[in-house]
């Protein structure tokens, strides 16, 4: 199921809606984000109620998908953000140590690099067209 919560960026909201998400027992889940990341932790930046910014770190999404439920199944996080290797590096610091296996992040860039915006609502940054637009020319790949 893909939801878009763009108009309800509510950090205990989205945190509320990825543990719903877990409590189904599914062989794989995807979390996407595309949006503004901030420097020194690649935690994505949630704009609540347009007044007050918020932050998810990937240590908030790490514990939930820790605590799931159903142990077999895999999450794929997909970040379209600035510094959002700072996930990807987090996540394999964690399978080199010994933690979760059934988790990879696939990030728009490094940790010390900016993702390029396209400058409009709803199309996700340049990473996000391309990621799109490689998936519908090659439909036969699985995750």
């Amino acid at each position: 199921d893909i939801v878009n919560y763009a108009n309800m960026f509510n950090k205990n909201y989205i945190f509320g809606k990825f543990e719903d998400m877990l409590k189904v027992d599914k062989p794989y889940y995807i979390f996407y984000y595309s949006g503004h990341g901030r420097v020194n932790g690649g935690d994505l930046c949630i704009e609540d109620d347009k007044e007050k910014m918020t932050y998810i770190s990937f240590e908030d999404i790490y514990a939930r998908w820790k605590n799931r439920p159903h142990k077999n199944s895999q999450l794929l996080i997909i970040l379209d953000s600035c510094h959002s290797g700072e996930w990807a590096d987090k996540a394999r610091a964690r399978f080199e140590n010994g933690g979760h296996q059934n988790l990879a992040v696939i990030a728009s860039c490094r940790a010390d690099q900016l993702s390029d915006d396209l400058g409009y609502e709803g199309g996700g940054g340049k990473f996000t067209v391309a990621f799109r637009k490689w998936i519908g020319e090659n439909k036969s790949t699985s995750l």
